[in-house]
């Protein structure tokens, strides 16, 4: 049974990114657009997904070992 163990790996790593992405969006939405105006909703998608591929690269670059 370990056909495409790999491919389930990567299917779970895309999913804890969506998580981040979306989680800190919602968070920082919530949190900030109170105080600072309906303006941080769309900032709170753009920290969200920078801070989710930022992740990306870093697992991609410590445990994928993309630049051996």
């Amino acid at each position: 049974m370990y056909f495409g163990a790999k491919k389930y790996e990567k299917m779970k790593m895309s999913l804890i990114l969506t998580i981040v992405s979306l989680g800190t969006r919602v968070l920082l939405a919530y949190l900030l657009a109170p105080s600072f105006g309906v303006e941080m909703i769309w900032w709170a998608i753009v920290i969200g997904w920078i801070l989710a591929d930022t992740i990306g690269i870093v697992y991609g670059i410590k445990i994928e070992k993309w630049f051996k």
